[in-house]
């Protein structure tokens, strides 16, 4: 299954504000990693779900820009997770109109709570690895 078959699938269902597709379509592009990809009416967005080790995360201590800021990796993680938990708690009437899960292999669709299970899910993994590897290398 190819994986940009989840932007067709958003472009059914938007109305406005196709570029995110394109945003979508690049990030898709470079990365590997199993994703969620979240549609609206007017807009997508994408959360990547790269391992712990990929180059894609700011080095230990490093600070990026995020938005509305900056952070270090565990901020850049966490944001993926609070914007998980904010899709899924928005009113029923917001929330995506089409959430969209690649595994790696297959292309699905889930519900925002099995979404934001996935992201919480991936988001502790990575957080558990990370503290361990800070640990063992006398940064924690």
């Amino acid at each position: 299954m190819n994986p940009l078959q989840a932007l067709d699938n958003a472009r059914a269902v938007m109305v406005d504000y196709f570029s995110d597709l394109e945003i979508d379509r690049a990030q898709i592009g470079e990365t590997a990693a199993p994703w969620i990809h979240y549609t609206r009416r007017t807009g997508s967005h994408l959360i990547p779900l790269e391992p712990s080790d990929s180059a894609a995360w700011p080095a230990p201590g490093q600070h990026v820009k995020i938005l509305f800021g900056a952070g270090d990796r565990h901020k850049v993680l966490r944001s993926n997770l609070d914007t998980a938990q904010y899709f899924a708690g928005q009113h029923p009437d917001d929330r995506p109109v089409l959430v969209q899960y690649w595994n790696g292999r297959t292309l699905r669709a889930v519900t925002v709570e099995e979404a934001r299970d996935i992201v919480r899910k991936h988001h502790d993994n990575v957080e558990t690895t990370w503290k361990h590897q800070d640990k063992q290398s006398g940064r924690a």
